[in-house]
């Protein structure tokens, strides 16, 4: 799902419906919320959900990630928010 791809009513984007789709889901709140503080790596950000499990917490980083919230630094498989550009 690209939220950014969504068009609301008479063919407008709305960015409140956007930012809404974007953070649907159980965790995509509470990771963002674990994100802000700093990069983590999977493991790190798995350990910090209690009860999320691997296959959840992976659907919802690809989700993110297809959605252009934060990027995925292979190397070390790092989570991290992308810098907002106004």
């Amino acid at each position: 799902m690209e939220a950014a791809n969504l068009l609301t009513r008479h063919n407008e984007v709305c960015p409140l419906d956007v930012t809404i789709k974007i953070i649907d889901g159980k965790w995509k709140s509470i990771i963002l919320c674990r994100l802000m503080t700093g990069p983590l790596r999977y493991s790190e950000l798995l350990r910090s959900l209690s009860g999320c499990n691997r296959r959840t917490l992976s659907l919802q980083l690809t989700d993110l990630i297809n959605d252009h919230v934060y990027i995925k630094l292979l190397m070390r498989h790092v989570y991290q928010l992308k810098q907002l550009i106004i």
